[in-house]
Protein backbone atom coordinates (compact mmCIF):
# COMPACT_ATOMS: atom_id res chain seq x y z
CA UNK A 1 0.00 0.00 0.00
CA UNK A 2 1.17 3.56 -0.60
CA UNK A 3 2.77 5.46 1.64
CA UNK A 4 1.07 8.58 3.11
CA UNK A 5 1.58 11.67 5.55
CA UNK A 6 1.87 11.01 9.18
CA UNK A 7 -1.74 12.45 9.49
CA UNK A 8 -3.59 11.45 6.87
CA UNK A 9 -2.41 7.78 6.98
CA UNK A 10 -4.51 4.78 6.41
CA UNK A 11 -3.29 2.61 9.59
CA UNK A 12 -3.98 5.47 12.26
CA UNK A 13 -8.02 5.65 11.10
CA UNK A 14 -10.40 4.35 13.98
CA UNK A 15 -11.96 2.62 10.09
CA UNK A 16 -9.38 0.66 9.31
CA UNK A 17 -9.74 -2.95 10.31
CA UNK A 18 -6.71 -4.35 8.44
CA UNK A 19 -6.59 -7.63 7.16
CA UNK A 20 -10.48 -9.33 7.84
CA UNK A 21 -12.88 -10.86 5.73
CA UNK A 22 -16.08 -9.60 3.84
CA UNK A 23 -18.52 -11.55 5.66
CA UNK A 24 -16.45 -10.50 9.18
CA UNK A 25 -17.23 -7.44 8.56
CA UNK A 26 -20.21 -6.62 7.06
CA UNK A 27 -21.99 -7.32 10.52
CA UNK A 28 -21.17 -4.84 11.86
CA UNK A 29 -22.67 -2.36 9.11
CA UNK A 30 -26.09 -1.81 11.18
CA UNK A 31 -27.20 1.75 9.65
CA UNK A 32 -26.99 3.31 6.70
CA UNK A 33 -23.74 5.11 5.88
CA UNK A 34 -21.64 2.82 7.95
CA UNK A 35 -18.46 1.99 6.72
CA UNK A 36 -14.84 0.24 7.08
CA UNK A 37 -12.14 0.43 5.07
CA UNK A 38 -10.23 -3.29 4.90
CA UNK A 39 -7.73 -4.87 3.10
CA UNK A 40 -8.60 -8.40 1.08
CA UNK A 41 -5.68 -10.76 0.70
CA UNK A 42 -7.46 -13.30 -1.98
CA UNK A 43 -4.85 -12.30 -4.38
CA UNK A 44 -2.22 -13.28 -2.20
CA UNK A 45 -1.44 -9.74 -1.13
CA UNK A 46 -3.13 -7.01 0.43
CA UNK A 47 -6.05 -4.83 -1.77
CA UNK A 48 -7.90 -2.45 0.07
CA UNK A 49 -11.81 -2.79 -0.34
CA UNK A 50 -14.54 0.25 1.10
CA UNK A 51 -17.74 -1.97 2.70
CA UNK A 52 -20.64 0.36 3.35
CA UNK A 53 -24.37 -0.11 4.35
CA UNK A 54 -26.97 1.22 1.79
CA UNK A 55 -30.50 1.44 1.84
CA UNK A 56 -30.82 -2.38 0.60
CA UNK A 57 -27.52 -3.78 1.99
CA UNK A 58 -24.18 -4.27 2.27
CA UNK A 59 -21.72 -2.63 -0.82
CA UNK A 60 -18.32 -4.10 -1.32
CA UNK A 61 -16.29 -1.66 -3.67
CA UNK A 62 -12.89 -2.05 -4.50
CA UNK A 63 -10.14 0.94 -4.13
CA UNK A 64 -7.60 0.75 -7.18
CA UNK A 65 -4.59 2.59 -7.84
CA UNK A 66 -3.66 4.55 -11.09
CA UNK A 67 -1.06 7.10 -12.13
CA UNK A 68 -0.24 6.79 -8.26
CA UNK A 69 -3.50 7.74 -7.01
CA UNK A 70 -6.47 5.76 -5.76
CA UNK A 71 -10.14 5.34 -7.19
CA UNK A 72 -13.14 3.14 -7.07
CA UNK A 73 -13.26 0.54 -9.34
CA UNK A 74 -16.50 1.30 -9.95
CA UNK A 75 -15.57 5.03 -11.26
CA UNK A 76 -13.28 4.07 -13.50
CA UNK A 77 -15.57 2.78 -15.95
CA UNK A 78 -16.34 7.11 -16.47
CA UNK A 79 -14.44 8.53 -19.06
CA UNK A 80 -13.46 11.32 -16.25
CA UNK A 81 -13.28 9.97 -12.36
CA UNK A 82 -11.99 11.50 -8.92
CA UNK A 83 -9.01 10.21 -7.76
CA UNK A 84 -6.73 11.17 -4.78
CA UNK A 85 -2.92 11.29 -3.01
CA UNK A 86 -4.66 9.27 0.02
CA UNK A 87 -7.18 6.78 1.15
CA UNK A 88 -7.95 9.34 3.78
CA UNK A 89 -8.82 11.87 1.55
CA UNK A 90 -11.04 9.53 -0.72
CA UNK A 91 -13.25 9.00 2.76
CA UNK A 92 -13.79 12.53 2.94
CA UNK A 93 -14.97 12.94 -0.58
CA UNK A 94 -17.40 10.54 -0.72
CA UNK A 95 -18.53 11.92 3.02
CA UNK A 96 -19.47 14.93 1.40
CA UNK A 97 -20.64 13.79 -2.28
CA UNK A 98 -21.80 10.31 -1.65
CA UNK A 99 -21.14 7.03 -3.71
CA UNK A 100 -22.13 7.14 -7.43
CA UNK A 101 -25.72 5.44 -6.91
CA UNK A 102 -25.05 5.08 -3.75
CA UNK A 103 -25.52 6.99 0.14
CA UNK A 104 -22.95 8.81 1.62
CA UNK A 105 -20.20 7.78 3.82
CA UNK A 106 -21.96 8.94 7.48
CA UNK A 107 -20.33 6.97 10.11
CA UNK A 108 -16.77 5.07 10.01
CA UNK A 109 -16.81 1.83 12.36
CA UNK A 110 -14.10 1.79 15.10
CA UNK A 111 -11.63 -1.10 15.04
CA UNK A 112 -12.48 -3.59 17.93
CA UNK A 113 -10.25 -3.57 21.06
CA UNK A 114 -8.98 -6.70 20.06
CA UNK A 115 -7.52 -5.34 16.84
CA UNK A 116 -3.87 -4.51 17.70
CA UNK A 117 -1.36 -2.13 16.02
CA UNK A 118 1.82 -4.20 15.01
CA UNK A 119 4.13 -1.39 16.79
CA UNK A 120 2.48 -2.20 19.89
CA UNK A 121 4.30 -5.69 19.74
CA UNK A 122 7.62 -6.50 19.92
CA UNK A 123 9.82 -9.68 20.16
CA UNK A 124 13.45 -10.71 18.88
CA UNK A 125 12.74 -13.65 15.66
CA UNK A 126 16.22 -15.13 16.93
CA UNK A 127 16.33 -15.28 20.49
CA UNK A 128 12.12 -15.14 21.28
CA UNK A 129 11.36 -18.08 19.02
CA UNK A 130 9.42 -20.56 20.90
CA UNK A 131 7.96 -23.25 18.18
CA UNK A 132 7.47 -23.26 14.41
CA UNK A 133 5.49 -24.96 11.64
CA UNK A 134 4.97 -25.07 7.91
CA UNK A 135 3.99 -21.73 7.92
CA UNK A 136 3.19 -19.95 11.40
CA UNK A 137 5.76 -19.58 14.18
CA UNK A 138 5.15 -18.88 17.95
CA UNK A 139 7.64 -16.39 19.63
CA UNK A 140 8.11 -14.76 23.62
CA UNK A 141 7.25 -11.23 23.63
CA UNK A 142 5.89 -8.09 24.74
CA UNK A 143 2.82 -6.21 24.36
CA UNK A 144 2.53 -2.39 25.63
CA UNK A 145 -1.09 -1.17 25.78
CA UNK A 146 -1.70 2.40 27.45
CA UNK A 147 1.60 2.08 28.90
CA UNK A 148 1.63 -0.91 30.45
CA UNK A 149 3.71 -4.02 28.97
CA UNK A 150 2.93 -7.02 29.42
CA UNK A 151 4.67 -10.64 28.17
CA UNK A 152 2.45 -12.64 25.76
CA UNK A 153 2.74 -15.26 22.82
CA UNK A 154 3.07 -14.15 19.43
CA UNK A 155 2.09 -16.58 16.95
CA UNK A 156 3.14 -15.09 13.60
CA UNK A 157 2.14 -16.04 9.50
CA UNK A 158 5.03 -15.26 7.78
CA UNK A 159 4.54 -14.05 3.71
CA UNK A 160 6.16 -15.85 0.98
CA UNK A 161 7.03 -14.39 -2.60
CA UNK A 162 6.46 -18.21 -3.74
CA UNK A 163 4.30 -18.17 -6.41
CA UNK A 164 4.04 -22.42 -5.49
CA UNK A 165 3.31 -20.70 -1.73
CA UNK A 166 1.03 -18.00 -2.35
CA UNK A 167 -2.26 -21.13 -2.17
CA UNK A 168 -0.71 -21.79 1.01
CA UNK A 169 0.28 -18.93 2.74
CA UNK A 170 -3.75 -18.07 1.84
CA UNK A 171 -5.20 -20.72 3.85
CA UNK A 172 -2.95 -20.11 6.38
CA UNK A 173 -4.00 -16.43 6.60
CA UNK A 174 -7.35 -17.59 7.00
CA UNK A 175 -6.86 -19.98 9.56
CA UNK A 176 -5.43 -17.55 11.87
CA UNK A 177 -8.20 -14.81 10.87
CA UNK A 178 -10.81 -17.28 11.57
CA UNK A 179 -8.93 -18.66 14.62
CA UNK A 180 -8.82 -14.88 15.93
CA UNK A 181 -12.85 -14.45 15.25
CA UNK A 182 -13.17 -17.77 17.25
CA UNK A 183 -10.93 -17.05 20.23
CA UNK A 184 -12.11 -13.42 20.68
CA UNK A 185 -15.57 -14.33 22.05
CA UNK A 186 -13.85 -16.81 25.21
CA UNK A 187 -12.76 -16.01 28.38
CA UNK A 188 -12.64 -18.68 31.10
CA UNK A 189 -9.60 -19.64 33.87
CA UNK A 190 -9.27 -23.30 31.72
CA UNK A 191 -8.93 -22.13 27.81
CA UNK A 192 -5.51 -19.30 26.79
CA UNK A 193 -6.45 -15.79 27.22
CA UNK A 194 -6.57 -14.07 23.42
CA UNK A 195 -5.19 -10.68 24.32
CA UNK A 196 -5.78 -9.78 20.31
CA UNK A 197 -4.70 -10.29 16.74
CA UNK A 198 -2.30 -7.46 14.52
CA UNK A 199 -3.66 -7.33 10.87
CA UNK A 200 -3.20 -4.12 9.94
CA UNK A 201 -0.68 -5.34 7.38
CA UNK A 202 0.85 -8.38 6.53
CA UNK A 203 2.41 -10.24 8.22
CA UNK A 204 -0.83 -11.13 10.32
CA UNK A 205 0.30 -11.77 14.41
CA UNK A 206 -2.02 -12.92 16.84
CA UNK A 207 -1.58 -12.76 20.53
CA UNK A 208 -1.87 -14.97 23.23
CA UNK A 209 -1.49 -15.34 26.71
CA UNK A 210 2.13 -16.33 27.72
CA UNK A 211 2.49 -19.71 29.13
CA UNK A 212 5.95 -20.67 30.68
CA UNK A 213 4.93 -23.97 31.31
CA UNK A 214 5.06 -25.58 27.80
CA UNK A 215 2.66 -28.28 26.52
CA UNK A 216 1.28 -30.82 29.10
CA UNK A 217 2.66 -33.06 26.68
CA UNK A 218 6.32 -32.15 27.30
CA UNK A 219 5.44 -32.05 30.97
CA UNK A 220 4.15 -35.85 31.38
CA UNK A 221 7.69 -36.96 29.19
CA UNK A 222 9.93 -34.71 31.14
CA UNK A 223 8.82 -35.39 34.47
CA UNK A 224 7.98 -39.65 34.72
CA UNK A 225 7.28 -39.64 38.44
CA UNK A 226 4.10 -37.40 38.55
CA UNK A 227 1.66 -38.54 40.96
CA UNK A 228 -1.60 -39.95 39.41
CA UNK A 229 -3.71 -37.76 41.64
CA UNK A 230 -2.09 -34.81 39.75
CA UNK A 231 -2.54 -36.29 36.76
CA UNK A 232 -6.08 -36.46 37.30
CA UNK A 233 -6.00 -32.77 38.46
CA UNK A 234 -4.73 -31.68 34.81
CA UNK A 235 -7.55 -33.94 33.45
CA UNK A 236 -10.27 -32.11 35.45
CA UNK A 237 -8.99 -28.82 34.58
CA UNK A 238 -8.65 -29.72 30.82
CA UNK A 239 -12.02 -30.93 31.18
CA UNK A 240 -13.87 -27.53 32.70
CA UNK A 241 -11.59 -25.98 29.92
CA UNK A 242 -14.04 -27.88 27.42
CA UNK A 243 -17.07 -27.90 29.38
CA UNK A 244 -16.64 -24.30 28.65
CA UNK A 245 -16.27 -24.17 25.08
CA UNK A 246 -18.79 -26.49 24.68
CA UNK A 247 -21.25 -24.51 26.44
CA UNK A 248 -19.89 -21.79 23.91
CA UNK A 249 -21.24 -24.14 20.98
CA UNK A 250 -17.09 -24.76 19.78
CA UNK A 251 -16.02 -27.88 18.69
CA UNK A 252 -12.43 -28.12 19.35
CA UNK A 253 -11.54 -31.15 16.99
CA UNK A 254 -7.89 -31.45 17.77
CA UNK A 255 -8.05 -31.77 21.65
CA UNK A 256 -4.45 -33.24 22.76
CA UNK A 257 -1.77 -33.09 25.73
CA UNK A 258 0.13 -31.18 23.09
CA UNK A 259 -2.62 -28.49 23.02
CA UNK A 260 -3.03 -28.36 26.38
CA UNK A 261 -0.72 -25.57 27.72
CA UNK A 262 0.44 -24.60 31.33
CA UNK A 263 0.17 -21.33 32.98
CA UNK A 264 1.96 -19.31 34.87
CA UNK A 265 -0.30 -19.75 37.94
CA UNK A 266 0.11 -23.69 36.72
CA UNK A 267 -3.08 -24.09 35.30
CA UNK A 268 -3.84 -26.21 32.38
CA UNK A 269 -5.24 -24.32 29.35
CA UNK A 270 -7.13 -25.28 26.15
CA UNK A 271 -5.56 -23.94 22.73
CA UNK A 272 -4.50 -24.21 20.13
CA UNK A 273 -7.51 -23.30 18.02
CA UNK A 274 -6.71 -23.60 14.13
CA UNK A 275 -9.20 -26.33 13.38
CA UNK A 276 -12.12 -25.68 15.46
CA UNK A 277 -15.69 -25.07 14.83
CA UNK A 278 -18.80 -23.18 15.46
CA UNK A 279 -21.41 -25.73 15.77
CA UNK A 280 -23.89 -22.90 14.41
CA UNK A 281 -21.24 -22.32 11.07
CA UNK A 282 -20.28 -26.14 11.12
CA UNK A 283 -21.51 -28.41 8.43
CA UNK A 284 -20.36 -31.54 6.48
CA UNK A 285 -16.78 -31.90 6.07
CA UNK A 286 -16.47 -32.29 2.44
CA UNK A 287 -12.36 -31.53 1.90
CA UNK A 288 -10.50 -33.53 3.97
CA UNK A 289 -8.26 -31.88 6.59
CA UNK A 290 -5.20 -31.65 5.37
CA UNK A 291 -2.74 -32.18 8.95
CA UNK A 292 -5.86 -34.56 10.28
CA UNK A 293 -4.48 -35.59 13.62
CA UNK A 294 -5.90 -38.76 12.80
CA UNK A 295 -4.40 -40.91 16.39
CA UNK A 296 -7.14 -38.32 17.99
CA UNK A 297 -10.33 -38.65 15.89
CA UNK A 298 -13.39 -40.25 16.97
CA UNK A 299 -14.99 -43.02 15.10
CA UNK A 300 -17.71 -40.91 13.73
CA UNK A 301 -15.30 -38.25 12.36
CA UNK A 302 -13.12 -40.64 10.00
CA UNK A 303 -16.26 -42.19 7.85
CA UNK A 304 -17.63 -40.82 4.92
CA UNK A 305 -19.30 -38.23 5.69
CA UNK A 306 -17.65 -37.23 8.91
CA UNK A 307 -19.61 -36.21 11.14
CA UNK A 308 -18.74 -34.00 14.22
CA UNK A 309 -20.49 -33.32 17.78
CA UNK A 310 -19.44 -32.23 20.84
CA UNK A 311 -19.18 -36.01 21.59
CA UNK A 312 -16.08 -36.06 19.20
CA UNK A 313 -14.10 -34.02 21.85
CA UNK A 314 -14.45 -36.70 24.03
CA UNK A 315 -12.05 -39.31 22.63
CA UNK A 316 -9.12 -36.92 21.93
CA UNK A 317 -6.29 -36.78 24.60
CA UNK A 318 -2.91 -38.96 24.89
CA UNK A 319 -1.66 -39.97 21.67
CA UNK A 320 -3.08 -43.83 20.96
CA UNK A 321 -0.82 -46.71 19.24
CA UNK A 322 2.07 -44.85 19.93
CA UNK A 323 4.25 -47.75 18.07
CA UNK A 324 1.65 -48.05 15.42
CA UNK A 325 3.10 -46.66 11.99
CA UNK A 326 0.35 -48.15 9.48
CA UNK A 327 -2.54 -44.79 9.77
CA UNK A 328 -4.55 -47.70 7.74
CA UNK A 329 -4.65 -49.97 10.79
CA UNK A 330 -5.06 -47.02 13.42
CA UNK A 331 -8.10 -46.10 11.17
CA UNK A 332 -9.41 -49.42 11.43
CA UNK A 333 -9.09 -49.91 15.28
CA UNK A 334 -10.61 -46.24 15.69
CA UNK A 335 -13.51 -46.89 13.64
CA UNK A 336 -14.51 -50.57 15.46
CA UNK A 337 -13.15 -48.84 19.20
CA UNK A 338 -10.97 -50.81 19.53
CA UNK A 339 -8.38 -49.30 21.97
CA UNK A 340 -4.96 -50.08 23.19
CA UNK A 341 -4.57 -51.36 26.98
CA UNK A 342 -4.30 -48.35 29.91
CA UNK A 343 -0.99 -48.92 32.00
CA UNK A 344 -1.28 -50.89 34.72
CA UNK A 345 -0.64 -48.08 37.40
CA UNK A 346 -3.68 -46.17 36.23
CA UNK A 347 -6.37 -45.62 38.86
CA UNK A 348 -9.03 -48.28 38.41
CA UNK A 349 -11.99 -46.04 38.34
CA UNK A 350 -10.71 -43.97 35.67
CA UNK A 351 -9.84 -46.73 33.31
CA UNK A 352 -13.20 -47.89 33.95
CA UNK A 353 -14.61 -44.51 32.99
CA UNK A 354 -12.08 -44.10 29.65
CA UNK A 355 -13.40 -47.57 28.72
CA UNK A 356 -17.58 -47.77 29.48
CA UNK A 357 -17.80 -44.16 28.55
CA UNK A 358 -15.55 -42.49 26.70
CA UNK A 359 -13.68 -45.00 24.15
CA UNK A 360 -17.12 -45.83 22.64
CA UNK A 361 -17.91 -46.32 18.93
CA UNK A 362 -21.78 -44.84 19.36
CA UNK A 363 -21.15 -41.21 19.97
CA UNK A 364 -24.54 -41.29 21.75
CA UNK A 365 -23.63 -43.53 24.33
CA UNK A 366 -20.10 -41.50 24.84
CA UNK A 367 -21.19 -38.99 27.70
CA UNK A 368 -20.10 -35.36 27.72
CA UNK A 369 -17.82 -32.87 29.51
CA UNK A 370 -19.76 -31.82 31.90
CA UNK A 371 -20.68 -35.00 33.25
CA UNK A 372 -16.83 -35.64 33.13
CA UNK A 373 -15.26 -32.47 34.76
CA UNK A 374 -18.04 -33.69 37.64
CA UNK A 375 -16.91 -37.47 37.87
CA UNK A 376 -13.25 -36.33 38.02
CA UNK A 377 -14.13 -33.30 40.92
CA UNK A 378 -15.54 -36.10 42.55
CA UNK A 379 -12.47 -38.13 42.56
CA UNK A 380 -10.01 -35.34 43.41
CA UNK A 381 -12.23 -34.94 46.71
CA UNK A 382 -11.89 -38.47 47.81
CA UNK A 383 -8.48 -38.61 47.29
CA UNK A 384 -7.23 -35.29 48.27
CA UNK A 385 -4.99 -36.91 50.78
CA UNK A 386 -2.63 -38.01 48.39
CA UNK A 387 -1.76 -34.04 46.95
CA UNK A 388 0.17 -33.57 50.67
CA UNK A 389 1.78 -30.02 50.21
CA UNK A 390 1.08 -27.67 46.89
CA UNK A 391 4.97 -26.74 47.17
CA UNK A 392 5.66 -30.70 46.10
CA UNK A 393 3.70 -30.36 42.98
CA UNK A 394 5.19 -31.03 39.79
CA UNK A 395 4.12 -28.10 38.13
CA UNK A 396 5.77 -26.06 40.92
CA UNK A 397 9.30 -27.65 39.57
CA UNK A 398 8.69 -26.32 35.80
CA UNK A 399 10.73 -22.70 35.50
CA UNK A 400 8.54 -19.79 35.52
CA UNK A 401 5.61 -21.76 37.43
CA UNK A 402 4.13 -21.26 40.71
CA UNK A 403 0.91 -22.62 41.92
CA UNK A 404 -0.13 -21.70 44.80
CA UNK A 405 -3.11 -24.02 45.79
CA UNK A 406 -4.05 -27.35 44.81
CA UNK A 407 -7.98 -26.88 43.99
CA UNK A 408 -8.36 -23.52 42.49
CA UNK A 409 -11.67 -23.04 44.34
CA UNK A 410 -14.28 -24.54 46.20
CA UNK A 411 -16.79 -26.85 44.38
CA UNK A 412 -19.41 -24.29 43.72
CA UNK A 413 -16.78 -22.30 42.38
CA UNK A 414 -15.31 -24.75 40.10
CA UNK A 415 -18.81 -26.87 39.21
CA UNK A 416 -21.97 -24.98 40.16
CA UNK A 417 -20.93 -21.64 39.36
CA UNK A 418 -19.58 -22.39 35.65
CA UNK A 419 -23.36 -22.69 34.82
CA UNK A 420 -24.37 -19.71 36.24
CA UNK A 421 -21.85 -17.47 34.63
CA UNK A 422 -22.02 -18.96 31.49
CA UNK A 423 -25.93 -19.87 30.81
CA UNK A 424 -26.96 -19.00 27.27
CA UNK A 425 -30.61 -19.48 28.09
CA UNK A 426 -33.28 -21.75 30.05
CA UNK A 427 -32.87 -25.11 30.78
CA UNK A 428 -35.35 -26.51 27.79
CA UNK A 429 -37.83 -28.99 28.99
CA UNK A 430 -38.46 -30.41 24.81
CA UNK A 431 -37.10 -33.40 24.07
CA UNK A 432 -35.61 -31.96 20.95
CA UNK A 433 -31.91 -31.76 20.56
CA UNK A 434 -30.75 -28.27 20.04
CA UNK A 435 -29.59 -26.98 16.74
CA UNK A 436 -26.20 -27.66 15.63
CA UNK A 437 -26.30 -27.50 11.43
CA UNK A 438 -28.98 -28.00 9.09
CA UNK A 439 -26.61 -30.95 7.44
CA UNK A 440 -27.56 -33.15 10.20
CA UNK A 441 -31.69 -32.06 10.61
CA UNK A 442 -34.52 -34.98 10.46
CA UNK A 443 -38.19 -35.07 10.52
CA UNK A 444 -39.85 -37.12 12.47
CA UNK A 445 -43.48 -37.96 11.28
CA UNK A 446 -45.37 -39.29 13.48
CA UNK A 447 -47.83 -36.60 13.55
CA UNK A 448 -48.90 -37.17 10.28
CA UNK A 449 -49.16 -33.53 8.41
CA UNK A 450 -47.61 -32.03 12.02
CA UNK A 451 -43.74 -32.57 11.88
CA UNK A 452 -41.09 -32.12 14.78
CA UNK A 453 -37.53 -31.14 13.85
CA UNK A 454 -34.76 -33.47 15.67
CA UNK A 455 -31.77 -31.41 15.28
CA UNK A 456 -28.01 -32.02 16.38
CA UNK A 457 -27.06 -31.46 19.75
CA UNK A 458 -24.94 -28.82 21.16
CA UNK A 459 -23.51 -28.78 24.38
CA UNK A 460 -24.46 -25.98 26.60
CA UNK A 461 -23.84 -24.37 30.01
CA UNK A 462 -27.09 -25.33 31.62
CA UNK A 463 -26.16 -28.98 30.50
CA UNK A 464 -29.48 -30.51 29.84
CA UNK A 465 -28.49 -33.49 27.34
CA UNK A 466 -30.85 -34.42 24.50
CA UNK A 467 -32.42 -38.16 25.51
CA UNK A 468 -30.04 -40.84 23.80
CA UNK A 469 -32.95 -41.78 21.45
CA UNK A 470 -32.57 -38.63 19.95
CA UNK A 471 -29.03 -38.61 19.67
CA UNK A 472 -29.42 -42.05 18.15
CA UNK A 473 -31.91 -40.51 15.38
CA UNK A 474 -29.44 -37.95 14.34
CA UNK A 475 -26.78 -39.94 13.67
CA UNK A 476 -29.10 -42.91 12.11
CA UNK A 477 -30.14 -40.11 9.38
CA UNK A 478 -26.91 -38.62 8.92
CA UNK A 479 -26.09 -40.45 5.61
CA UNK A 480 -29.92 -40.20 4.68
CA UNK A 481 -29.60 -36.43 4.65
CA UNK A 482 -26.05 -37.00 2.33
CA UNK A 483 -27.88 -39.16 0.00
CA UNK A 484 -30.60 -36.52 -0.38
CA UNK A 485 -28.42 -33.33 -0.82
CA UNK A 486 -26.20 -34.87 -3.63
CA UNK A 487 -29.40 -35.61 -5.59
CA UNK A 488 -30.19 -31.94 -5.73
CA UNK A 489 -29.17 -30.34 -8.78
CA UNK A 490 -28.02 -27.38 -9.53
CA UNK A 491 -31.03 -26.08 -11.31
CA UNK A 492 -33.22 -27.26 -8.86
CA UNK A 493 -31.33 -25.07 -5.72
CA UNK A 494 -31.26 -22.34 -8.31
CA UNK A 495 -34.82 -22.02 -8.53
CA UNK A 496 -35.38 -23.31 -5.03
CA UNK A 497 -34.01 -20.24 -4.16
CA UNK A 498 -35.24 -17.69 -6.37
CA UNK A 499 -38.77 -18.99 -4.92
CA UNK A 500 -37.84 -19.09 -1.15
CA UNK A 501 -35.92 -15.86 -1.02
CA UNK A 502 -37.69 -12.72 -0.85
CA UNK A 503 -34.96 -10.71 -1.58
CA UNK A 504 -33.79 -12.21 -5.19
CA UNK A 505 -36.80 -10.75 -6.71
CA UNK A 506 -36.25 -7.56 -5.01
CA UNK A 507 -32.52 -7.28 -6.68
CA UNK A 508 -34.09 -7.62 -9.74
CA UNK A 509 -35.69 -4.28 -9.78
CA UNK A 510 -32.88 -2.46 -8.49
CA UNK A 511 -30.66 -0.20 -11.39
CA UNK A 512 -27.96 -1.57 -13.31
CA UNK A 513 -25.81 0.88 -11.88
CA UNK A 514 -26.37 -0.29 -8.27
CA UNK A 515 -26.67 -3.61 -8.93
CA UNK A 516 -22.90 -3.52 -9.88
CA UNK A 517 -22.14 -1.61 -7.44
CA UNK A 518 -23.64 -4.23 -4.67
CA UNK A 519 -22.34 -7.23 -6.53
CA UNK A 520 -18.67 -5.92 -7.06
CA UNK A 521 -16.40 -8.49 -5.63
CA UNK A 522 -12.63 -9.02 -4.77
CA UNK A 523 -13.45 -12.61 -5.45
CA UNK A 524 -14.92 -11.91 -8.73
CA UNK A 525 -13.37 -14.40 -11.83
CA UNK A 526 -11.33 -11.73 -13.07
CA UNK A 527 -9.64 -11.33 -9.65
CA UNK A 528 -9.10 -14.35 -9.28
CA UNK A 529 -6.73 -14.58 -11.84
CA UNK A 530 -3.92 -12.59 -9.68
CA UNK A 531 -0.68 -10.73 -11.26
CA UNK A 532 2.43 -12.69 -9.74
Amino acid sequence: MKSQEKGEKLENQVYYHGIRNREDVISELEHKGDFIVRASMDCGFPKLVLNVRGSRGPWNLLLDVVDKKYCLRVERKKDSYPSFETVVQLIEYYKSHGLPHGPRLRHGVPRPEWLLRHQSLNYDEKIDLLGSGNFCSVYRGTLTRIGVCKQVAIKVCHPSDKETNRQEIHEATQSMLYEAKIMSKYWHENVIEFMGIACDHPPIRIVLEFCPGGSLEDHVKKDTDIPHIELVLYAFEAARGMRYLHSQRCIHRDLAARNCLISAQGIIKIADFGLSKVAEEFVQQEKALKQIPLRWMAPETIKKPPLYLVNSDVCHGVAPYAEEKDFKVIAKNIKIAKMPDFPTTTPEPIQKLVKEDIWVKEPERRILFDEIAVILYNYLEQHMDQFGDVKAMAVNKIKGVKRTSIMMGDKDTLLKEDERRYSMQPRSKTRRARSTSRSISDRDRRGGAKTRTCRGFTSRSDYNRPRRNSLKKIIKNHSVEKEKDTRSTGSKEASSDAKTDPQASGRKKMSKEEDELRNEDAESPAEKKCPS
